[in-house]
């Protein structure tokens, strides 16, 4: 049978973004969830063919909304009554605001469906892989190379990629309150990277470098000959 739909208590978003009549919204899945899974599921696919799947924690939403409203009641307190707080209250105020609305991890990630068993053989071998790194090396609009680095180290966030044998994934997260920053940023890995011919070099000599690592390693020589034999 069927498993019911879980009732989640309903966050107070701050904006509700509408979507584009030219986005396809997928079959509800929420009723497949897990028993224990609170989360909230969407499919769609974007005009461009992109299939995604929206997630949305709304459980831990709302008890970042409880606290941060527990917050703002606390600033009425009497300043004399604040001043007798002994250490151990003043580590559980501390331990509230890491829960805010800005430190709350978002998330995202894409898959390519195209890995090591894609490289065109033999003279492209590591091709994928090298792909990966290249588009980390800055974009036409964030020409600088490192600047989606600088966010996440400004923010606390991480990004990182890895290519296995049938998809390259890419992903990173960062605090609520830099998703969307984040997010303009990492989408023009996969629109508009610069590729530029002395960047493409040092990135080549780094891809020579991991594979001559891996040199002695069984399972990489294991993975090489199925790439080779696929």
């Amino acid at each position: 049978a069927a498993l019911k739909p879980m009732s989640t208590p309903t966050p107070k978003l701050e904006s509700t973004l509408p979507l584009s009549q030219d986005v396809v919204v997928g079959a509800n899945v929420n009723s497949s969830r897990a028993p224990l899974d609170k989360k909230l599921y969407r499919q769609i696919t974007l005009p461009n063919g992109l299939r995604c799947i929206l997630v949305s924690d709304t459980v831990a939403m709302a008890e970042v909304d409880d606290d941060h409203d527990d917050d703002d009641s606390e600033y009425h307190e009497d300043e004399d009554e604040k001043s007798d707080k002994d250490e151990k209250d003043s580590e559980a105020e501390e331990d509230k605001n890491s829960l805010s609305p800005n430190i709350r991890k978002c998330a995202a990630s894409l898959a390519v469906g195209t890995g090591s068993f894609f490289d065109p053989h033999p003279h492209g071998n590591g091709l994928a892989h090298y792909l990966e790194h290249m588009l980390f090396m800055g974009t036409e609009t964030y020409p600088d190379e490192n600047a989606l680095d600088n966010l996440m180290s400004e923010c606390g966030g991480e990004t990182n990629a890895y290519t296995e044998m049938e998809r390259t994934v890419y992903y990173f997260d960062v605090p609520r309150g830099k998703f969307l920053d984040a997010l303009a940023m990492w989408s023009r890995f996969f629109v508009c990277p610069l590729m530029k011919r002395d960047t493409a070099i040092r990135e080549l000599e780094a891809i020579q470098s991991e594979f001559d690592l891996s040199l002695k390693d069984d399972g990489a020589r294991m993975l090489q000959l199925l790439s080779h034999t696929c």
